[in-house]
């Protein structure tokens, strides 16, 4: 019978099989005790809130540890773009279902925040307010908010998380809504 060019030995190193079982064993428990890498603890995101948006927000100054995404990261364990996406996937998804009629009233609306389902929307018109022209500009801002999903200059202005890294200068300013005469 010929030889095979295959051999187990080629590719194996000549070390006695409890040594080979003791490396494999080690590199096993190796990947079992290190830590999973998961999201922000509640410490976390609100240290980062303290320091990198209220303290920014409040004049405190950019903490070198708020100075760009990747410091917040280290720092905070906190992805400051992630934080943004989601409170404004929350604040779409809040004006959406007001306009769908989910939403109808005030005791829905504060049930719903308070459940932690929806934002605070700083852009909601009032219908005191309807024919007024500030009161035209929040219902554009409302109306934008529905129809485009995207934040607006007026709208980022209104949301903490949003001012923060505008000022950080992690974003760009949103644009302005033009509005139509």
């Amino acid at each position: 019978m010929a030889k095979s060019a295959f051999s187990l030995k080629t590719f194996w190193p000549p070390w006695n099989g409890a040594a080979v079982l003791g490396v494999l064993l080690a590199f096993l428990v190796f990947l079992n005790v290190l830590p999973e890498k998961t999201g922000p603890t509640k410490q976390e995101l609100y240290a980062f809130n303290q320091n990198c948006v209220e303290g920014v927000l409040h004049g405190a100054g950019i903490p070198n540890s708020c100075s760009s995404a990747a410091f917040m990261r280290h720092y905070y364990n906190v992805d400051p773009l992630d934080v943004l996406d989601r409170e404004q996937g929350r604040l779409i998804d809040t004006a959406q279902k007001i306009a769908r009629g989910d939403i109808t009233n005030q005791k829905t609306y504060r049930h719903c925040i308070e459940q932690g389902l929806c934002a605070e929307i700083p852009v909601l018109p009032s219908a005191s307010e309807k024919n007024t022209p500030q009161g035209k500009a929040i219902s554009a801002e409302f109306w934008h908010l529905v129809n485009d999903g995207s934040p607006t200059a007026e709208t980022c202005s209104l949301t903490a998380i949003c001012r923060a890294l505008v000022k950080i200068g992690i974003i760009p300013p949103p644009p302005v809504l033009a509005m139509k005469p």
